[in-house]
C-alpha cells in the first residue's frame, strides 16, 4: 500500500479488528486524518463496534505513515525520554547502558511503550524492546488499553521502512493476534504502591491492584486474607489464596488480602493486595493475575529500584503513626477516644513500604524479614530535621523511629524523607 497522498485529507487504511467471533462485520478499518502538512500528520480513529468476546482475531495495521515529533532521542544510563509516534500516541524510550558511561553505543536495549488511540475512549497499549546492537525488534506485548481494548492481550510484530536518510522510519506495519476480554475474564484497571496512588513498583514492594474479575464474586465481605494459609506453617508466604495468584515481571507475587467488588461495599472495584517478589530488575514489567481458570491479559508498569512511601491512614494524609506503647498517633478527630497527638522530644513511630532490600539478606518467599537499610533515610518534619532510626520489621514493612524537635509547631506538620535519589510523598503528623 502506497503512502497516503499528503493532499488526501482522509486517508482509510486497512482490516483492524475482524474474524471469528466479531460482532461487527469483517474489514472493520482504521481512518488517518490529515492534521498538519508540514510535518505530514495523521490523527488515527478506529472504525466499527467490532467486540471479540474472549476469542483471538487478526491484528493488522499496515503502512501506517509515522512522524517522529522529537528530532533527537538520547536514551543512556538511567534516562528516560519521551517522544510522540505520530498518529499513534505517546511513546516512553528508556534505555540501559554499562556503568559509568553516557554513550549510545553502549545502550543495551531500548524499551517502548506506546498507546494506539483509535477514538477519545478506545485506546490500546503496547510494549516492544529493541537490541540496541543488532536494532531488530522484539515482537510486541499488546498489554490491555481502555474501551473495548480493556483487558485485551495478545502479541504482533512490526516492521519498518525506513526513510532515504536510513534515520526515522517513514511507515510501520503491524501484524498479530489480538484477543479482547469476555464476560468473565479478569481485567485490570490500575496498579500502585500501597496507599499513596503511586503508579510505580518495586521489589519487596506492597503493591494494590484494581480491576474486575480479578476475584471470586463469592469472596466474603472484608475479604479474603492470607491469615489461615498453611504455607505459614513452612515459614514461608502464600504465592496463592482461595485460587487467585499473581505475577509480577514473571515471577510470583504474594498474595495478603483481596475483596471483591460484589461483597464489600467498601472496594468499588475487586482489589488484591500483594507482596512483589524479589527482583533486581528496573523497567516496565507485566502484572497478570489468575483468577481460578481465568487468567487476564498483561498490565504494564514501571519498575524501580525502589517506591519510598509512607503509609497512610487517611485520605487527608495522616500518616501510620503510633506511639511507642503501640497506640495510635494522629490527631484526636482522626480516631475520636483513640488517637492522640505527638509531644515535643517524644519518640514516635512511622511505617513505610517500598524502600527496596536492607543490607542483611533475604530469602524469596520467607516470612520472616529483618535488616537496616543500606543508608538511614534524611527526613524532615514541619521544615526542621529530625533524627530517624529505620529497620525493615516484616515482610516489605520499614519501621520509622523519629524524634518529634523540640521546636516542633502545635498542629498537622508535613513529614516527608530523602532516599537516596527518591523523594517519598509528604504525610500529616499531629504534635501537640
Amino acid at each position: 500500500m502506497p503512502l497516503p497522498d499528503p493532499e488526501a485529507a482522509t486517508v482509510t487504511l486497512g482490516a483492524t479488528v475482524s474474524g471469528a467471533g466479531a460482532t461487527s462485520p469483517a474489514g472493520t478499518r482504521l481512518t488517518l486524518t490529515r492534521t498538519s502538512t508540514s510535518p505530514l500528520t495523521y490523527s488515527v480513529r478506529f472504525l466499527g463496534t467490532a467486540t471479540v468476546g474472549g476469542q483471538p482475531t487478526d491484528l493488522a495495521i499496515a503502512d501506517v505513515p509515522v512522524t517522529l515529533a522529537t528530532t533527537t532521542i538520547s536514551v543512556f544510563d538511567n534516562q528516560t525520554e519521551t517522544a510522540v509516534f505520530t498518529p499513534f500516541g505517546n511513546a516512553t524510550i528508556s534505555g540501559r547502558s554499562r556503568p559509568d558511561t553516557n554513550r549510545w553505543d553502549n545502550v543495551n536495549f531500548i524499551e517502548i511503550s506506546v498507546t494506539f488511540t483509535f477514538s477519545p475512549a478506545d485506546r490500546l497499549q503496547a510494549f516492544l524492546t529493541f537490541d540496541a546492537k543488532t536494532e531488530q525488534p522484539s515482537p510486541i506485548l499488546i498489554a490491555g488499553g481502555t474501551g473495548r481494548f480493556a483487558g485485551a492481550s495478545g502479541t504482533a510484530m512490526i516492521t519498518s521502512i525506513m526513510d532515504g536518510t536510513g534515520d526515522n522510519p517513514d511507515r510501520v506495519t503491524i501484524a498479530g493476534t489480538l484477543t479482547q476480554a469476555g464476560p468473565t475474564t479478569p481485567i485490570i484497571s490500575g496498579v500502585n504502591t500501597t496507599s499513596t496512588g503511586l503508579n510505580q513498583i518495586s521489589q519487596n514492594d506492597w503493591i494494590e491492584i484494581r480491576g474486575t474479575n480479578l476475584v471470586p464474586r463469592t469472596t466474603p465481605a472484608g475479604g479474603a486474607f492470607w491469615s489461615n494459609a498453611p504455607e505459614f506453617a513452612q515459614g514461608r508466604m502464600p504465592t496463592e489464596l482461595a485460587g487467585v495468584s499473581v505475577t509480577v515481571n514473571g515471577k510470583p507475587a504474594y498474595v495478603y488480602w483481596f475483596c471483591s467488588a460484589a461483597t464489600t461495599p467498601a472496594c468499588p472495584a475487586d482489589q488484591i493486595n500483594v507482596l512483589t517478589p524479589l527482583d533486581d530488575y528496573v523497567g516496565l514489567v507485566t502484572i497478570v493475575v489468575k483468577n481460578g481458570s481465568q487468567t487476564s491479559g498483561p498490565f504494564l508498569r514501571f519498575k524501580n529500584a525502589a517506591t519510598p512511601t509512607l503509609l497512610l491512614f487517611s485520605a487527608k494524609g495522616h500518616a501510620v503513626a503510633t506511639h511507642l506503647d503501640g497506640s495510635v498517633l494522629g490527631p484526636a478527630t482522626l480516631f475520636p477516644g483513640a488517637s492522640t497527638p505527638a509531644r515535643r522530644g517524644e519518640t514516635i513511630t512511622l511505617w513505610g513500604v517500598g524502600f527496596g532490600l536492607p543490607t542483611t539478606p533475604l530469602t524469596e518467599g520467607s516470612s520472616t524479614q529483618r535488616g537496616l537499610l543500606p543508608a538511614a533515610p534524611a527526613c524532615r518534619l514541619g521544615g526542621s530535621p529530625v533524627q530517624v532510626a529505620a529497620a525493615l520489621a516484616s515482610p516489605g514493612l520499614y519501621q520509622f523511629n523519629i524524634i518529634v524537635p523540640d521546636n516542633a509547631a502545635p498542629g498537622e506538620r508535613h513529614f516527608y524523607c530523602t532516599f537516596g535519589e527518591f523523594l517519598t510523598p509528604g504525610v500529616l503528623v499531629a504534635v501537640q
